[in-house]
């Protein structure tokens, strides 16, 4: 189960963006527009503070992220949480 200690910055985010294999469609590749890493890197941060600031969500998945040309943020098509209820 990941830690929920760990708290991550963007620019980590960032670095990390670029060691991914797909890295180059990011940056925009083959005369396609460079990709908005900057939103994609804030929402893995918020995600990541969603978590910890909630014990009760066990798992966020979004499935699909669009990430739109720079400067126009990313989309989540659809969200799923597996939230933990306590007995009570």
């Amino acid at each position: 189960m990941p830690t929920r200690e760990l708290a991550i910055q963007v620019g980590e985010v960032l670095r990390e963006l670029d060691r991914l294999q797909g890295a180059p469609l990011l940056h925009g590749y083959r005369g396609a527009p460079a990709l908005d890493r900057q939103a994609l890197a804030e929402l893995i941060v918020r995600l990541g503070q969603v978590l910890r600031g909630t014990p009760a969500i066990r798992e966020i998945d979004l499935n699909p992220v669009i990430v739109l040309p720079e400067g126009q943020g990313v989309v989540a098509l659809d969200a799923l949480m597996l939230v933990e209820h306590s007995a009570g």
